[in-house]
């Protein structure tokens, strides 16, 4: 049987969860303290498919760089400077560049998009925690370092975590806009967390303390990423959520579990999108702009 580059590297993928798995599973039992901090540091890891390199910007924008905590942070910005802001936040392990498709109306509506790269990630400098490497905590830090400097939005539209991270910082009063598009929010961190440690085989004394480890190193609790609990507080506006039912990487349940506890949200399903390419549909592109212009005096 001929062995293509694919299914060599298909086959290094298998060995590598395998192997890793393995290890964990006789670390944690030998040295659980270890084996739980290496695994919360695993967690910090950023993922490097090439979903989250897609690039469907229309161009280059005008790109400066923002002092951050540890380097410079990134931002690309399309329109004219003064007008109402538009804000497009990447999720975990992407970059604006996904988020391109949505630049050229936004722009003719009469916005000033500006594309965030969070710290590590996209043109970014590598955060506190090196290169490749994030966390919640700082893309949260990063996104207000942004904000700061750009000034509050009339609209985010934001992708998986950086929907947590929007509303986040609009309920810690960092961020003032009028209008949210949530495209593929994650779910319940929790249930990620506990998935993630059962996937590598974690003996129980290591899974009860990678919770707390986790959030010890990153610096933020999980409790603090969960959009319900943040709708509940009453500070979110109203919000379209767009999911796909076939999503892979977040469950379409998210999205119905978010919207039904959040009375100013609106939940768009599509079919056959997946997680990423949902950011350059045509039609989603549209109903995003369309919540963002509305009521807007951004073209009067």
């Amino acid at each position: 049987m001929v062995v293509n580059a694919r299914m060599f590297r298909r086959l290094l993928r298998r060995l590598g969860v395998g192997f890793t798995a393995a290890y964990f599973a006789l670390v944690s039992r030998t040295a659980p303290k270890l084996a739980t901090k290496q695994a919360a540091w695993r967690w910090l890891l950023l993922p490097q498919n090439a979903g989250r390199r897609m690039d469907n910007r229309p161009g280059s924008g005008q790109v400066e760089q923002i002092p951050g905590e540890n380097g410079a942070l990134v931002t690309e910005c399309w329109g004219s400077i003064g007008a109402p802001v538009v804000y497009l936040l990447h999720g975990w392990g992407g970059w604006h560049g996904q988020l391109g498709a949505f630049v050229v109306p936004l722009a003719a509506a009469g916005y000033l998009v500006v594309g965030v790269n969070t710290a590590s990630h996209g043109m970014s400098a590598p955060g506190r925690f090196g290169s490749k490497h994030s966390s919640g905590p700082e893309m949260l830090d990063s996104f207000e370092a942004i904000v700061r400097h750009w000034g509050s939005a009339h609209g985010v539209i934001a992708h998986s975590l950086g929907c947590v991270v929007a509303c986040k910082a609009i309920v810690d009063d960092k961020l003032a806009t009028q209008k949210l598009v949530l495209v593929s929010p994650s779910e319940n961190l929790y249930d990620i967390v506990a998935q993630y440690g059962k996937r590598l085989r974690l003996a129980p004394r290591a899974l009860d303390a990678l919770l707390p480890t986790i959030e010890d190193i990153s610096g933020g609790t999980l409790a603090e990423a969960d959009i319900c609990a943040l709708a509940a507080t009453g500070k979110l506006p109203d919000a379209l959520i767009v999911h796909d039912l076939l999503d892979k990487e977040v469950p379409y349940a998210a999205a119905q579990l978010i919207s039904a506890n959040w009375p100013g949200a609106r939940l768009h399903t599509t079919q056959g999108l997946g997680h990423h390419r949902i950011l350059k549909d045509p039609a989603v592109v549209a109903l995003a702009v369309e919540q963002i212009s509305q009521s807007s005096s951004a073209a009067s």
